[in-house]
């Protein structure tokens, strides 16, 4: 297709990557459902540029690229087989009983980006 030539280049390959993650995140949730959901004005919820640092079992260690705060979250609302350690994740999480869980997914950036985004 059009990328593939684009996806010779590892940036652009990252940028590739994390553009469709995103995008199938985007075809699978509504903004305007989260914006009138319940999560929306949950006291728990948190926003931010957060960093994937690794994994804890089954669930992403991520960390706050501006606070420095550390989650423990669960990122099976999206396409976790394409995500990388590094990167970063433009999105609302919210706190249950037992975990950390995606909100909204704004934008995921791959790890290069991170100096355009402190």
């Amino acid at each position: 297709g059009a990328f593939d030539e684009l996806e010779r280049d590892e940036t652009l390959a990252d940028l590739l990557r994390t553009f469709r993650i995103t995008q199938k995140f985007h075809n699978e949730h509504s903004y305007v459902e989260f914006q009138i959901s319940p999560e929306r004005s949950d006291p728990s919820l948190i926003e931010g540029f957060f960093e994937i640092a690794g994994m804890e079992g089954s669930r992403y260690l991520i960390e706050d690229i501006h606070l420095g705060d550390k989650h423990v979250i669960d990122l099976s609302e999206l396409n976790t087989d394409d995500l990388h350690a590094g990167d970063i994740l433009n999105m609302s999480m919210v706190a249950d009983k037992t975990q950390w869980r995606v909100a909204w997914v704004e934008c995921v950036f791959p790890q290069k980006s991170k100096f355009y985004l402190l």
